[in-house]
């Protein structure tokens, strides 16, 4: 025989109301605090603009002093991709390739050339990762990728928190050229400059509607991939190019680059010092320069790493590698991007180099990680890449 259900308490009652209360204000409390956490953020734009016939001035560049005799060491870090707060406990494998990279190469400079963070709670994650890498008490020089600002904080929200770090020598730089985050590192000996790092954003995805859609038809195929033109600044096709929907240097930045040079020429008592780009998304360049280390046989004297993707750089070539050509200042170029591509070669004079991307976040194949390191010596610049294994 079933026992006979006794009737609740009013103690009973109670005791229940007040636990589903204090249940329901956890939840509340929770929804809110996470509400607010994931509220999107934007920052100011800065205030100022460049115009051509501005003077340049050396402390509107970033100044670091280079031991005479002694190499300067550049580590670059690229698409490390800090993902969402969320992923705390799939973060150790590109923690441990930063610190190791760190404490092998003992750099006097870390760059990073772009999607620093990506996903939603940007916020979060630059925190993270601006704290991590401040703690090694390093100079370091970033420029945003396609991906950062794409979450609950835009670009400008994410340059005020680096421009609040300790060691950050990030500028905001003009707002009136493209992008943010335009701005000079110098490295010097004394007075003279041995290298200045020119740190350009390059923007995210643009919008080719307006385009004509017959100046990307497609053409034959190289490599066994279909690619489309490039064009060039007035609108003309140049030659083949693989071609993505993403942004591309602009006029306004080529020339900002080209009052830059000559700034630092008449810093450096009127002889021009030698340069390094450093920007996001490859220039179409860097597709021609493949095509012809290819065609030499991959010769180890022009190049070297690897190429497992296309070439994602913008349908439009607006001139820059060829104003870098002309002018003679950049030797090197460095980007990021194309996360399992990491060859470095030797175009027309310039060396073109993919940095190796750092760490597992978004897509990586795990022998194509770490970092890439330029020495800076009395002789130019080196670039190697330092690859680490994560067991």
């Amino acid at each position: 025989m079933a026992k006979e259900k006794k009737p609740m308490t009013p103690e009973k009652k109670k005791r229940l109301v007040k636990a589903l209360a204090v249940v329901l204000a956890i939840v509340l409390v929770a929804a809110i605090g996470f509400g607010i956490w994931a509220i999107p953020v934007k920052g100011e734009a800065n205030a100022a603009t460049w115009s051509s016939s501005d003077a340049f001035r050396a402390e509107d560049t970033v100044m670091l002093q280079k031991e005479p005799g002694k190499d300067f060491v550049i580590l670059n870090l690229t698409d490390i991709q800090y993902s969402d707060a969320l992923d705390f406990a799939q973060r150790g494998y590109t923690k441990e390739t930063i610190q190791t990279l760190i404490e092998e190469t003992k750099p006097d400079l870390i760059t990073m050339t772009g999607d620093q963070v990506w996903t939603a709670f940007q916020k979060q994650s630059q925190g993270e990762l601006i704290q991590m890498i401040d703690s090694y008490g390093i100079p370091w020089a970033p420029v945003f990728g396609n991906h950062d600002g794409e979450g609950n904080a835009d670009k400008e929200w994410l340059a005020d928190r680096y421009l609040e770090s300790e060691h950050c020598l990030f500028k905001k730089g003009p707002n009136n050229i493209g992008g943010v985050g335009n701005y000079v590192v110098s490295i010097m000996e004394g007075d003279k400059i041995v290298q200045s790092l020119i740190m350009m954003d390059t923007g995210a995805s643009f919008d080719y509607s307006d385009t004509p859609k017959e100046e990307f038809m497609l053409s034959d195929a190289i490599d066994n991939k279909t690619q489309e033109y490039i064009l060039n600044a007035d609108g003309s096709r140049k030659q083949d190019y693989f071609g993505t929907n993403y942004h591309f240097v602009t006029k306004e930045q080529i020339e900002w680059y080209k009052w830059v040079i000559a700034g630092l020429t008449q810093q450096n008592g009127g002889v021009m010092p030698e340069t390094t780009a450093m920007f996001h998304i490859a220039i179409p360049e860097y597709h021609l320069a493949y095509l012809q280390w290819k065609d030499s046989g991959y010769d180890p004297a022009m190049g070297f790493g690897e190429k497992r993707e296309q070439v994602c750089c913008p349908k439009i070539n607006t001139g820059f590698f060829d104003v870098m050509k002309e002018l003679g200042s950049t030797k090197n170029v460095v980007v990021g991007h194309d996360h399992v591509n990491s060859y470095s070669v030797l175009y027309d004079g310039i060396r073109l180099t993919y940095g190796l991307k750092t760490g597992d976040r978004c897509y990586d194949d795990r022998d194509l990680n770490g970092g890439t390191v330029l020495t800076v010596s009395d002789n130019g610049v080196q670039v190697e890449h330092k690859y680490v294994t994560v067991k």
